[in-house]
């Protein structure tokens, strides 16, 4: 029923362009339900990677983002053993879908509608990845594997995505040295960041809104 229900956020199967309102119940909640019935009998490779993929590959309606679910995904993971599993079976997905992107571009050009799916899978496992190695409170090695990974032409805006992820996890430490780093680079943060940086630097904590 889920994968039917976000497959509908994306294509007309429905009368209703918000199938999950439709049946009642937020996206999250049921994917919270699904990852739960799948962990039931024990965490290991299949189920967990099965678990990603469900997240990474699915569309969103339009009051859920696709960092809630894969936020989702990281909560149901309890230990540091299911984590370091989840990181590993990332990994793995990671490369099937550049073998397959490789295949795929050898046999005919890609379609700018599939490089952009392709795009969005990768950099929701970047997304993945940099969430579980902050939960095991390994900070560095988070975004280290963001840097090195994640997809995005425009320096500012992969500067942007990450700050607001490092955010997440209230690290001041390092927001404000990922944001120097990037001045220090040429990248000039946008005019929300700095307003942000500046308050940060005032009162030593996070705003409490959206600047």
């Amino acid at each position: 029923m889920y994968e039917l229900l976000r497959y509908g956020c994306a294509y007309y199967i429905f009368n209703t362009d918000n199938p999950f309102r439709s049946v009642g119940i937020e996206q999250t909640v049921l994917l919270d339900k699904v990852i739960q019935r799948m962990f039931g009998l024990g965490i290991d490779d299949k189920c967990v990677k099965s678990a990603i993929e469900l997240v990474i590959n699915g569309y969103v309606d339009r009051e859920t983002l696709p960092s809630s679910l894969i936020m989702t995904f990281v909560n149901n993971l309890k230990t540091t053993d299911a984590k370091e599993l989840a990181v590993g079976q990332c990994q793995i997905i990671k490369k099937e879908l550049t073998l397959t992107q490789t295949s795929s571009s050898k046999k005919r050009k890609a379609s700018s509608s599939e490089i952009y799916w392709v795009t969005e899978k990768r950099n929701n496992l970047t997304e993945t990845v940099f969430r579980l190695y902050m939960s095991l409170c390994e900070y560095e090695e988070a975004i280290k594997y963001f840097h090195a990974n994640y997809i995005e032409q425009d320096k500012e805006i992969t500067l942007y995505v990450l700050l607001h992820l490092i955010e997440d996890y209230e690290c001041i430490n390092y927001w404000v040295r990922e944001y120097k780093t990037a001045q220090g680079k040429g990248i000039e943060p946008r005019t929300g960041l700095q307003r942000e940086y500046n308050y940060i630097l005032e009162n030593e904590k996070f705003p409490d809104y959206w600047m």
